[in-house]
């Protein structure tokens, strides 16, 4: 697992979440993707973590874009589900880790006050 890979996990994992699968993407667009699932608060909320290639960088598998969601997704296009993001272009990623991990705690600590993400499907046992 690439570094950047490790250091994001180790901080999710120190917020609260646990890794409960790897996948390759489907899609061209989608390195791989986690699933993780909240042992915390809200426990057993599950989300997904995509690692997002660059379509316009002709080296193999090089990470544009990170998202989390909460349901699977189609590729770097598919947007709807997205609630947080870690734009890899410019560098600073440990600055910029910690508030991509703030952003997916703020989703777990506040899914109770967005009724409409239990309409859209969110997967919570």
């Amino acid at each position: 697992m690439k570094a950047y890979k490790e250091q994001l996990l180790t901080r999710l994992h120190q917020s609260g979440w646990k890794l409960v699968g790897q996948e390759e993407g489907a899609d061209w667009s989608v390195d791989e993707y986690w699933k993780i699932r909240s042992i915390k608060q809200n426990w057993g909320l599950e989300a997904f973590v995509y690692f997002l290639v660059d379509p316009m960088d002709e080296r193999e598998n090089k990470i544009w874009d990170i998202r989390a969601t909460y349901q699977e997704i189609d590729g770097w296009l598919d947007r709807d589900s997205t609630f947080a993001t870690l734009d890899m272009v410019k560098g600073r990623f440990d600055e910029k880790s910690r508030q991509f991990v703030t952003e997916v705690n703020r989703y777990r600590d506040e899914l109770l006050s967005f009724p409409r993400l239990e309409k859209e499907g969110v997967n919570k046992f």
